[in-house]
């Protein structure tokens, strides 16, 4: 009793900081749990294929079989090389799983752990960490199948694939703080949960992953406007053996920055009325 008084306290004297030191905090001390919301991921993923004979390995089996089969009926549709297509589109598929799911789940964040979320005073950032990190897991696994196929068939890899770690990094970054935002707006607002996957549905025919970025100036320009495509191309560049470009890089600083300022100026108004929300 007395302790749960205390989390109380605490609980409130904290949402008397201002919203940047509150936001930050919250950050630095569910960054240090990082092996609850870890293992927390781990669950969540595990048991999606639970007493199924195979467990995990359905992700990455179910991922590769789809890439191939894809690539091979549209690399023939558009005519290109299937040495070509087949890392192109399976690293845009993988990215944009993984864009679409921090976008799209937002109510997975806090809604889906609002039991969790009354009994224990974790902070709140902690879901998002946990959310981000159940969705990595998922694309790490969908880029061994890749690099599986690029070891045994493609063989684009280079030095320049080193890249990938930074554009990794940048995944983490922005997934921790656009899960924790969407989670926000996802349980103040409920439609947003049933709005975003079809949004997601649309906006992927928008982004060249089916289909190929050339020298066609409309879809340079198409392209160019989407954030998506920048934030796949910083992974699917290096991983193909090239370099993005500089343009690639700035867009997905600034939407980074732009989502850490989000976070900050919200963060308390938030904190505040989620357990009402839930």
């Amino acid at each position: 009793m007395s302790s749960t008084h205390d989390s109380d306290i605490k609980f409130t004297s904290t949402l008397e900081l201002p919203s940047y030191q509150l936001a930050w905090r919250d950050l630095i001390e569910a960054g240090k749990d990082h092996r609850r919301w870890r293992r927390f991921a781990y669950l969540k993923v595990k048991g999606a294929y639970w007493r199924t004979r195979l467990g995990v390995v359905w992700l990455p089996l179910s991922f590769m079989l789809f890439v191939v089969v894809i690539s091979l009926l549209w690399a023939g549709i558009i005519g290109r090389d299937i040495n070509f297509y087949l890392p192109y589109a399976g690293y845009g598929f993988a990215c944009f799983a993984f864009i679409s799911a921090i976008l799209s789940g937002g109510e997975q964040v806090f809604a889906a752990n609002a039991s969790v979320i009354r009994e224990f005073p974790l902070p709140l950032s902690f879901y998002a960490y946990a959310k981000t990190a159940r969705d990595f897991i998922t694309l790490l696994l969908s880029l061994s199948v890749m690099i599986f196929i690029d070891i045994t068939y493609t063989h684009l890899m280079n030095v320049n694939t080193l890249l990938v770690f930074p554009a990794l990094v940048a995944y983490i970054v922005t997934g921790v703080l656009t899960a924790l935002l969407m989670g926000m707006l996802a349980t103040r607002f409920r439609d947003i949960g049933q709005l975003l996957p079809t949004v997601m549905r649309a906006v992927f025919f928008f982004t060249p992953i089916i289909w190929v970025l050339d020298d066609r100036p409309a879809r340079a320009m198409l392209a160019g406007f989407n954030p998506l495509y920048h934030y796949i191309e910083i992974v699917r560049a290096p991983m193909r053996g090239e370099l993005p470009s500089v343009l690639n890089w700035s867009v997905v600083i600034g939407i980074t920055l732009a989502t850490f300022l989000l976070v900050l100026a919200f963060y308390k108004m938030g904190t505040r009325r989620l357990r009402i929300w839930l």
